[in-house]
């Protein structure tokens, strides 16, 4: 029930604050944007922290821990820029720049190899 409780605030405090807090700010509607996207990081990790608490696969903790990750840093790098403004962003570099999203890359390439290695291994078992 508190889980319930939990993801419900979750949902709400997400999907229906940020034009209330965009109130405080010079141009509401840019800040609505703005703050709605920090709120989905933030309810984004939060799901995968919660997901990951219930797994008990080691791979899907794995894939959660970088969901968190990935997440948390889409709320940091938005939060970082100035609110009620839209930030000039590059493709291929994310809000937080180049390295950031390099490294995110090579990490989820990492996580499906270890995957993949891992389902390998298991059929390898299977036809002895």
């Amino acid at each position: 029930m508190r889980l319930a409780v939990f993801l419900l605030a979750l949902v709400v405090g997400c999907h229906y604050t940020d034009s209330h807090l965009a109130k405080l700010y010079e141009h509401p509607e840019a800040a609505a944007k703005a703050i709605f996207y920090i709120l989905r990081g933030i309810e984004g990790a939060l799901l995968f922290a919660v997901i990951a608490s219930l797994s008990r696969s080691r791979f899907v903790l794995l894939v959660c821990l970088f969901g968190v990750f990935e997440e948390s840093q889409t709320a940091i790098c938005r939060a970082a820029k100035p609110i009620d403004t839209k930030p000039a962003v590059e493709l291929f570099t994310g809000l937080c720049g180049e390295p950031l999203y390099g490294i995110g890359l090579l990490a989820a390439g990492a996580i499906a190899l270890a995957i993949e290695y891992e389902l390998g291994r298991r059929r390898g078992k299977g036809r002895a």
